[in-house]
């Protein structure tokens, strides 16, 4: 058989300096300690079944800011930005995304004017949370693949910094997608999880919680003190498998490449969507091949499933545990497989 056609992206001085996280638990270090005791931060809706909202932030500007001002913060803390100057090559470099749009601005304004709607488009993000930290930047190309959305986003950021083209970069994501629109959606393709919660990976296959969530990254050519470094990076997205995972091969083979990039993980950070043909296929993956035995982390059950951010998320909450490496995986509707691994230094 064919290899798929896979990206793979190897870093030699890339880090990640900073990452936070927003999930209806809480922060980073508040949504790892639900997780690894096993509890859920999800409500119940009398119309939608379970949920995950985050009720700190009044819109996706706000979440987004929640965990790109952090990030933005310690890296200028490390590397101090000179005065304002045209010279972009000194610009920090900033992707800010949404998986499938921002539904918010879409339904949630007052005006129905066409200007109001590019503020909803996947990118735009990046352009809002810099107005708001009053910076100039080097825009890398907005990232979308549905739910490996986070992932290949941390990608695209990464490539800038190894690349040279900013001294360092924020990247994250952010999704507040639980309006009408969106969970009727997810309701008709009959991948939620309604009255029962989530049980992911478990051969039950009763759906997921939609959630909302955001995750960022401070990445950085130069490490600090517990800073993470990016080995490696898969990617495949052919939308080929429309709101399925059905190549289990394509999954294997992105999980070989970081075997032999980054062999021995202490932990997977899985998808674990919770659907029955996502968790079938994930499943057998992770079954056949030397990293079997290695220990798997499902952090849907607790937080939900925040689409595009949920990527982002995971993996700036697990880089808040105690593991010294980390790979992490997206599954994204439409045949977007991605993946990382990490070493702490």
């Amino acid at each position: 058989m064919a290899k798929p056609n896979c990206s793979v992206h190897r870093f030699h001085q890339t880090y990640i300096t900073a990452s936070e996280a927003c999930t209806p638990a809480g922060n980073a270090e508040q949504s790892l300690k639900a997780v690894l005791k096993e509890q859920h931060a999800l409500e119940h809706d009398p119309d939608w079944g379970w949920l995950g909202h985050i009720r700190s932030n009044s819109s996706l500007i706000d979440l987004a800011l929640s965990v790109a001002q952090p990030c933005w913060d310690y890296a200028q803390a490390q590397r101090p930005l000179p005065a304002e100057t045209s010279d972009y090559r000194q610009w920090p470099g900033m992707i800010l995304t949404v998986s499938k749009g921002s539904t918010e601005s879409w339904l949630g304004s007052n005006t129905s004017t066409r200007a109001f709607i590019p503020r909803g488009l996947p990118g735009m993000l990046t352009q809002e949370v810099a107005r708001e930290l009053g910076q100039s930047y080097f825009h890398g190309a907005p990232a979308v693949g549905a739910c490996a959305s986070g992932l290949l986003t941390l990608i695209e950021g990464a490539r800038l910094v190894e690349m040279g083209q900013c001294p360092w970069s924020i990247v994250g994501v952010a999704d507040r997608s639980l309006q009408d629109l969106m969970l009727g959606g997810f309701r008709s393709l009959g991948v939620c999880c309604g009255d029962q919660l989530p049980n992911s990976m478990k051969g039950k296959g009763i759906g997921f919680a939609p959630s909302e969530g955001a995750g960022a990254f401070t990445l950085s050519s130069t490490p600090s003190a517990h800073s993470w470094q990016l080995i490696s990076a898969i990617a495949l997205g052919d939308a080929s498998h429309e709101t399925r995972c059905d190549d289990v091969d394509a999954l294997i083979h992105l999980l070989a490449q970081l075997w032999t990039d980054c062999p021995e993980p202490a932990v997977i950070i899985c998808h674990g969507t919770g659907t029955k043909a996502g968790d079938a296929i994930e499943n057998q993956a992770l079954n056949n091949g030397p990293w079997s035995e290695t220990r798997r982390i499902i952090m849907k059950d607790s937080l939900g499933h925040s689409l595009g951010a949920n990527g982002a998320s995971e993996l700036a909450i697990a880089l808040h545990g105690k593991w010294s490496r980390i790979w992490k995986i997206s599954l994204g509707f439409g045949g977007h497989f991605a993946g990382v691994a990490l070493n702490r230094i």
